[in-house]
């Protein structure tokens, strides 16, 4: 896919209006949530998608070094099981973080 640039003033109180192509073409609706991120080129800007994707791959690159760590550490091969479990290890942590700071529901309010 070819880079495609738009550009866009920066308001009084810092917004930015994202090019109409780019919202259509990314299905970014009034209301949803961009992710602003820094990087070495400028600012990405990332919807929510591509934000969870971007941290699957930030995990998937922590699990692929704490493996590599471990066979280094005890000579061993760790096999597709033992990267399986570590998986469902390391989401149940993130899946338990994020429980912990939901606040309970109260009774009727469904």
């Amino acid at each position: 896919m070819a880079m495609q640039k738009y550009s866009s003033s920066v308001q009084q109180k810092g917004q930015v209006t994202i090019p109409l192509a780019m919202r259509e073409a990314l299905n970014i609706k009034p209301g949803d949530e961009v992710y602003f991120r820094r990087s070495p080129e400028g600012i990405l800007i990332t919807t929510e998608s591509l934000e969870r994707l971007a941290r699957f791959n930030e995990t998937l690159d922590e699990l692929s070094r704490i493996i590599a760590e471990r066979e280094e550490e005890q000579g061993l091969d760790i096999s597709l099981d033992d990267i399986l479990d570590e998986i469902r290890e390391r989401r149940a942590e993130i899946l338990k973080d994020k429980c912990d700071t939901l606040s309970p529901l109260k009774r009727g309010s469904f």
